[in-house]
Formats: structure tokens, sequence, C-alpha cells
């Protein structure tokens, strides 16, 4: 298990590419960022730094999916 968890903790801090763009919803901006590296994984959040916090954990998530 804990190599397992080392695994998982290097995989996440590679360095991806991200991107973080602007989108509206009923008027209201809001963040999404991505990692193209990882299809599908993304996060939200009504700024960019929000949307990144939240998009670390969304990769750990995706990551760890297979584990």
């Amino acid at each position: 298990m804990g190599n397992e968890i080392e695994n998982l903790e290097y995989y996440v801090r590679l360095p991806y590419r991200t991107y973080v763009m602007q989108d509206n919803c009923d008027g209201m901006p809001y963040f999404m960022a991505y990692n193209p590296e990882l299809e599908g994984c993304m996060a939200q959040g009504p700024t960019p730094q929000e949307a990144l916090a939240n998009l670390k954990e969304a990769r750990s998530e995706y990551i760890a999916e297979p584990l």
C-alpha cells in the first residue's frame, strides 16, 4: 500500500501542461482548468486559483482510479 501512495504522489506532481479558460454560465463567469495529457481530467472554480486547486484534487482522483 505504501508504494501505491508514493507512486500516486509521484504521478500527481509530474509537470503536466495546464490550461485555464474563462467561460460564463447564466451570465456568471467561472474558470475551467484541465490537463490535456489526462483525457477528461478537469475542474472548475469561481477564480483561476480555485480552479487550479480543484484540478490538483481531480488529478489525484483521476490517477488513483485504476489503483
